[in-house]
């Protein structure tokens, strides 16, 4: 008996659980729409025509305009660091950064302009050469016209049997002698302007080597190239750096650029934009660029942007504002159909259904050209999909 009572008991509690979950089931489920006797409860707006401008609101990311990595011109052992030189910290424009040794490198212009001035002396002491022997070259001339003349009046004596040969031979050698003289101040003459040219190209070098030695010396205090925050240190007073290794990386303080990340249809309406307004402030001037984003091509659009409380990494809203578009419907997103293509209206108190086109979806806004006429009465309701004829009651009226 009392195992009958057990197995009743346990019957009625298992059916009531049923009873119980769908009783919750019953609760739980999505409501369809209601019909009642007056039609299907809806909300709606009389369509009114009118000139909207273009608005989108878009996220954008602050990003670093002039982010640079500060590097070694010159090789040296670091004497001193600005205090500042820490991640975190702001540093002024033409401030420094770091001094290297320099002791080096005064050494070496010191020599550099010892052998500059030995060089300079060289080419001046070419330039007196040359004229002496331009002198001593006119005189050699002019004693070589009066031994001819000599040469041609015996000549004729000798001739008329007035000389002897001897002497005519005499004169004849001399000549060759002067003019073997002259040849070679000549000779002379014509090697110093190669002389003079080698010397001038040596001094050039030299020249170019103490204006490199001396921006050296002046790059071995390294200043930051404008107003900085300090992102990264890569030395410490003591360390010895060469040419080409970091130093530090710092960002242009206050000065960024905002990158909106687009897609194909946003950056094809904001190619159109008249301008951008972020924070208040008004943005004419904007570029579009493709970047690697995890791996795959993204479409930005980027603009630069001054401003003292924004930092790298953050998100900003801003707004864009683009054409005016004239006599269209501004109606609810929600009053688009699933298909997307078209909208319920309210016909004498029954639903119908009309076909649309519209030149843009932006912020929860539909902008309709084409399909229906001022005074609609248009749903704004999200409705299940119900067929032509049905009843409606439009909620406050």
């Amino acid at each position: 008996m009392k195992t009958l009572i057990n197995i009743v008991g346990t019957v009625l509690i298992f059916g009531l659980t049923i009873v119980a979950f769908k009783i919750i089931g019953a609760k739980e489920e999505a409501p369809k729409t209601k019909i009642s006797q007056k039609g299907v409860l809806v909300k709606a707006i009389d369509a009114k025509k009118g000139s909207t401008q273009i608005k989108m609101k878009l996220w954008a990311e602050v990003r670093y305009r002039n982010h640079v990595n500060i590097k070694a011109e010159v090789e040296g052992k670091v004497l001193e660091a600005n205090n500042l030189l820490r991640p975190g910290n702001t540093i002024g424009k033409g401030k420094q950064l770091i001094k290297l040794d320099s002791e080096r490198l005064k050494l070496q212009l010191t020599e550099i302009e010892a052998n500059r001035k030995v060089t300079a002396a060289n080419i001046k002491q070419l330039e007196v050469e040359a004229k002496t022997l331009e002198n001593e070259i006119e005189l050699a001339n002019q004693s070589v016209a009066l031994i001819l003349k000599d040469v041609e009046r015996y000549i004729g004596l000798v001739k008329s049997n007035s000389a002897s040969k001897i002497t005519l031979s005499t004169f004849q050698q001399n000549l060759i002698k002067q003019k073997s003289s002259r040849q070679q101040l000549i000779s002379r003459l014509e090697i110093l302007p190669e002389r003079k040219s080698s010397l001038k190209a040596q001094l050039e070098s030299l020249e170019a080597t103490k204006a490199k030695i001396h921006r050296d010396i002046k790059d071995s205090s390294v200043k930051s190239p404008f107003e900085a925050l300090i992102t990264k240190t890569d030395i410490d007073v003591g360390d010895y750096i060469r040419k080409g290794d970091s130093i530090c990386e710092l960002a242009e303080k206050s000065h960024f650029e905002i990158w909106v990340k687009v897609g194909v249809a946003e950056k094809k309406k904001l190619r159109d934009v008249d301008y951008i307004d972020i924070l208040g402030q008004k943005i004419q001037n904007f570029r579009f660029a493709q970047s690697l984003d995890n791996q795959t091509q993204s479409d930005y659009m980027i603009f630069d942007f001054k401003n003292d409380q924004l930092l790298a990494g953050q998100l900003v809203q801003i707004e864009a504002y683009g054409e005016v578009l004239k006599d269209v419907i501004k109606l609810p997103e929600s009053a688009l159909r699933t298909d997307r293509e078209s909208i319920y209206i309210v016909k004498d108190g029954k639903l119908a259904i009309n076909q649309v086109s519209y030149s843009l979806i932006s912020n929860g806004s539909v902008y309709i050209e084409n399909g229906i006429d001022e005074g609609t009465t248009v749903v704004t309701s999200r409705l299940n999909e119900l067929p032509t004829g049905t009843l409606v009651n439009v909620s406050g009226r």
